[in-house]
């Protein structure tokens, strides 16, 4: 009994050891992924001013927009739309203004330069999806204060003539505002947001090749899904 003890406490013995050696190897290769990760974490992300969106007149500075339309065309950033409080802010009784301005800025030296501000969209508009395209930045649905709309542009920078072109696209099959926009091989994706006052599902395809067959709805995201 006392051999077989003896075999028993020496089996748990090295059992032990090896235990303990796996420890120790996984403590060591731990501490050599956490000196890896802190290494990397010294490196700090530094912020810097490099531009602003032009004052509304000589006293009064630009507040900036919320769900603006935003890309890059021909090496220019497009901002067009958005929406803000000009007045007050809403929690001290402010009114929402949707706004249709389209301001262009060129990059130089680390800077945007504000190369045009006197440009407008067709109407108000703010919340859309916006995607860089070769062609220009697709522009689709947002909302007024109406509501969520349907329409879907594409906004071109004119480099030779210094001016802004908008070339209307085919329209959604239901408005929204809200959704989630993303490309692949030439298509665009729509996703979700907002119709009708109601989040939706939707999944919506649109062939950059194939214009004419418009929109084509796909197999619902499997939850309503909004501001993504």
């Amino acid at each position: 009994m006392q051999k077989k003890g003896g075999v028993l406490c020496t089996f748990l013995s090295s059992n032990r050891k090896k235990m303990v050696k796996r420890i120790l190897f996984l403590l060591l290769l731990g501490m050599v992924h956490l000196k890896g990760w802190t290494q990397k974490t010294d490196k700090q992300i530094v912020w810097s001013k490099v531009g602003e969106l032009p004052r509304i007149n000589a006293r009064t500075p630009n507040l900036g927009v919320a769900g603006a339309f935003v890309g890059v065309h021909h090496n220019v950033l497009l901002i067009a739309g958005g929406a803000n409080f000009p007045d007050k802010m809403p929690w001290e009784g402010g009114t929402k203004v949707f706004q249709n301005t389209i301001n262009v800025f060129n990059q130089a030296n680390g800077k945007l330069e504000l190369v045009s501000a006197s440009e407008r969209l067709p109407r108000p508009l703010a919340y859309g999806a916006s995607v860089s395209f070769p062609e220009g930045i697709v522009c689709i649905g947002g909302e007024d204060e109406k509501g969520s709309q349907d329409g879907v542009f594409l906004l071109k920078w004119n480099s030779q003539h210094q001016k802004i072109e908008i070339q209307p696209l085919p329209s959604l099959p239901i408005p929204l505002s809200n959704a989630l926009v993303a490309t692949q091989n030439d298509k665009i994706y729509i996703a979700g947001g907002e119709s009708a006052g109601k989040t939706v599902a939707v999944l919506l395809s649109l062939d950059f090749n194939a214009l004419e067959k418009g929109w084509q709805r796909l197999p619902d995201v499997p939850i309503s899904v909004s501001h993504a």
